[in-house]
């Protein structure tokens, strides 16, 4: 008698949490991010009259761009850390018949940086690579 309420209740048990275990989230899980970077500081530096070559060179190569009107390049980026829900952002850039922006839109709204709190690394002058020498790659 006792077996059975046993076998019965363990039985009970396992048909309500259907096999599962609140041990879910113990495997660590990589965080994926996908897609373009898009940056506060770089949608900021994005103005209208922009060309095609300058818009790459600030934002990098499109993720999409359509086939059959090449008029507008879309940024996306995708992180999902862990076990969070992944977030999105999408930036539109609108080219008019000139090929310069025309306009832009993204979503979700960014929040503000300071443009000018923002370091450049500057490129190394000739003096300065001309005193290394090729077995010093790390000074």
């Amino acid at each position: 008698m006792k077996l059975k309420i046993v076998l019965l209740s363990s039985l009970f048990a396992l048909g309500i949490t259907a096999c599962s275990t609140p041990l879910e989230k113990l495997v660590y899980r990589i965080d994926v991010p996908q897609g373009n970077y898009i940056d506060a500081a770089l949608v900021q530096k994005l103005q209208k009259g922009m060309t095609e070559e300058q818009v790459q060179y600030l934002l990098g190569t499109p993720l999409l761009v359509d086939p059959f009107n090449n008029a507008s390049w879309v940024y996306v980026q995708r992180i999902q850390k862990g076990y969070e829900t992944p977030i999105e952002k999408k930036l539109i850039v609108h080219f008019n018949p000139q090929r310069t922006v025309e306009s832009f839109n993204y979503s979700p709204d960014l929040p503000p940086v300071d443009v000018e709190k923002i370091e450049v690394e500057q490129p190394q002058t000739e003096a300065e690579t001309s005193e290394k020498s090729w077995w010093q790659f790390w000074k």
